[in-house]
């Protein structure tokens, strides 16, 4: 289940609109990652069908949290991972390297997280 300001496959937000039949370019795409992870506490970039995502979404809504889900489609996956990549370039971040290599990955107040494997070590 995603919730109301969570990101819907394709890698939209419920916040944009977009008309019917029309395509978001990869420009949208890296917008909308970047200004979501800047402005929401935690967000868990994923993709539907990943069984780690589902992992990482359900441990933190059982611990009480409430993250902000930016769910992308195969298809953009890449675009995606690059632009994370971008975003995370001098940062500190768990997976070190500029960004994540897969995901989900978890940012916390602007700041990667990192993926299944961080979230498991923060909760035990």
């Amino acid at each position: 289940m995603i919730s109301s300001s969570a990101a819907t496959s394709g890698g939209s937000t419920s916040r944009e609109s977009q008309a019917p039949g029309e395509s978001k370019n990869n420009n949208d795409t890296r917008m909308g990652v970047a200004r979501l992870i800047a402005e929401n506490a935690i967000v868990v970039v994923a993709t539907h069908e990943c069984s780690m995502c589902l992992v990482v979404k359900v441990l933190l809504r059982e611990l009480g949290v409430n993250p902000t889900l930016y769910e992308v489609n195969e298809a953009d996956k890449a675009i995606v991972l690059e632009e994370l990549s971008r975003i995370n370039e001098g940062g500190e971040g768990s997976e070190g390297g500029g960004g994540p290599k897969k995901l989900p990955a978890v940012y916390v107040g602007g700041k990667l997280l990192g993926g299944v494997k961080e979230v498991m070590n923060t909760h035990y």
